[in-house]
């Protein structure tokens, strides 16, 4: 599970989770059978607050987080969101 804010002024929330899920299961590690969760837990006109589930093998956790973190902020980067 990891946490993030997006800020930017044009942030869809379609093409947030589409980089997620794309993003996240490509992610060596991850049970890709489950899909991430994605859940918006706050919302502005300015940005929006996320967390995403997303499984791995206990063995593996720490890691996994770890390459979801850096490969998220280089998708949303592609995408001129801004990643916090």
């Amino acid at each position: 599970m990891i946490g993030f804010v997006l800020s930017g002024k044009e942030l869809d929330a379609n093409l947030i989770n589409e980089v997620i899920n794309e993003t996240i299961k490509n992610i060596p590690g991850v049970i890709a059978q489950k899909k991430p969760v994605i859940l918006y837990t706050k919302v502005t006109s300015e940005n929006l607050t996320l967390t995403v589930r997303f499984w791995s093998t206990i063995s593996n956790a720490d890691r996994v987080k770890s390459e979801a973190f850096l490969q998220l902020s280089n998708a949303f980067a592609d995408k001129k969101i801004q990643f916090e």
